[in-house]
């Protein structure tokens, strides 16, 4: 036995006046009147990262939001983050670390003191006695990931020199 359906659809108003619900009526030719409803999918607010900022305020499905750190701060993990089917956002949330500057070289016959290497640290440069620093004696770790300024250099002088060649000549 074959059975022929025929199905109209329908739009129905909602009473709630809520635009992202809509209904449909569904009838069929056994007289069965059937409701579907589609509501938008919501993933909530997606979080918030130290550091950084996060542009996009919509959070149903298909919705994507981008992290973004402030100066001197790196991403680690994905920018992106997607509301999905299932009212969950794609991924993990991204962190914002700070930059790091490669450890900074003595310079010869110097020596560089620091406690960190990280954005806007201060390396301070000194020369052993007897040498004069020529350059900057501070320098500062950038968003760059690189130390502003020249690097300094010792240079020796005339006490440096005298010494030298009276060490030479107790020898």
């Amino acid at each position: 036995m074959t059975a022929d359906w025929e199905l109209e659809i329908k739009p129905m108003k909602t009473s709630l006046g809520d635009r992202n619900r809509r209904q449909l009526e569904i009838a069929s030719n056994a007289k069965t009147n059937f409701l579907l409803q589609r509501t938008t999918r919501s993933c909530g607010p997606p979080g918030e990262i130290e550091h950084g900022t996060r542009e996009g305020d919509v959070f149903t499905f298909t919705s994507r939001v981008t992290y973004n750190c402030s100066e001197g701060f790196e991403i680690i993990g994905r920018p992106y983050r997607y509301c999905q089917s299932n009212g969950q956002w794609s991924g993990q949330l991204p962190e914002c670390r700070p930059v790091q500057c490669d450890k900074p070289a003595n310079p010869q016959n110097g020596r560089a003191h620091y406690t960190s290497v990280s954005y806007n640290s201060v390396v301070i440069y000194e020369c052993r006695f007897g040498f004069k620093l020529v350059g900057p004696s501070t320098r500062t770790c950038t968003s760059n990931k690189d130390w502003d300024g020249m690097e300094p250099a010792c240079e020796g002088t005339i006490l440096n020199y005298l010494t030298n060649f009276f060490v030479f000549l107790l020898l």
